[in-house]
């Protein structure tokens, strides 16, 4: 299982199909071995619209 661990102790999986993840620190996009910082749900919306197409 494929995942990063941040120093303040987050910990966020990044297997599997693209999805939002909230977290204390903040939202992200992750899968697909990635994991990206979003600063609200419409640009995660955005953006898993824009990998999803791809």
């Amino acid at each position: 299982m494929s995942s990063i661990t941040f120093t303040d102790g987050i910990k966020i999986h990044t297997d599997g199909e693209y999805r939002v993840t909230h977290k204390s620190d903040g939202l992200y996009v992750v899968g697909n071995g990635m994991c990206i910082p979003v600063d609200d749900s419409e640009e995660a919306k955005e953006l898993l619209e824009t990998l999803k197409s791809k």
